[in-house]
């Protein structure tokens, strides 16, 4: 029998057809947007989107400033050191005190003998003038004066006499005159023994003209005076 005797038979396929276009077609347009909607959403997120921190919200710093501790103040103890023990005073005596010894000068007339120590005297036995010899260093020959000095040691012991110093001014102005080495010069021996006497020879330079006023200065200890013969001759 043909088909087109059965017109509703032929209607019916075509519903059919039709139906499952539909549904494929429906299938389709699902799968479509299901793979537009899977692309985008596997796309990674933009750069300028991930790697943009969020301005509003400041890191926080992890690491805490370090604690300074305090210096701890210095307390009184309560318990005061014993105070060290100061010795007392020992009382000594003060030291005395020694006067200065002031050497006693004694003026005489240039003829005079003059006592300086008991049993001990010295006189100006002679004043000549010469020419003066000039031997040693610093000495200039010329006008000169030699004086002669008599040391009389009556005492009972021997007397020290080599540091025996004799020095000789002249004029209105008591000028220091040089001594020089002679004519005939001679130095007081180192004793004088008890009993005895000795004489010493010593020249200075002196201008004539001034050979009339003369001064002679002797000392012969630190124990006795410096005795000064003051005259004319």
């Amino acid at each position: 029998m043909s088909v087109d005797a059965f017109p509703g038979a032929q209607h019916r396929r075509w519903a059919v057809v039709a139906a499952v276009l539909l549904v494929v077609g429906a299938i389709v347009a699902v799968l479509l947007l299901r793979g537009g909607g899977g692309s985008e959403a596997s796309q990674p997120p933009s750069a300028s989107t991930a790697s943009s921190p969020t301005s509003s919200v400041a890191p926080t710093s992890s690491v805490a400033s370090p604690t300074v501790p305090a210096t701890p103040r210095a307390t009184q103890s309560s318990t005061t050191p014993p105070a060290a023990s100061v010795p007392p005073p020992t009382t000594t005596e003060s030291p005395t005190a020694v006067a200065e010894r002031t050497i006693e000068r004694k003026e005489a007339r240039l003829s005079d003998r003059v006592s300086v120590a008991q049993g001990v005297s010295v006189v100006v036995s002679d004043v000549e003038s010469v020419q003066g010899s000039a031997r040693g260093p610093g000495e200039v020959a010329g006008d000169a004066l030699r004086v002669t000095l008599e040391l009389s040691n009556k005492s009972a012991k021997q007397l020290p006499s080599n540091l025996a110093l004799v020095n000789l001014y002249y004029g209105a102005g008591s000028t220091p005159a040089t001594s020089l080495s002679g004519p005939g010069s001679k130095a007081f021996p180192r004793t004088v023994a008890a009993g005895a006497s000795a004489s010493g020879r010593f020249v200075f330079n002196v201008p004539k003209a001034s050979q009339g006023q003369i001064e002679v200065e002797f000392s012969y200890s630190t124990e006795a005076p410096t005795v000064i013969f003051k005259g004319s001759r």
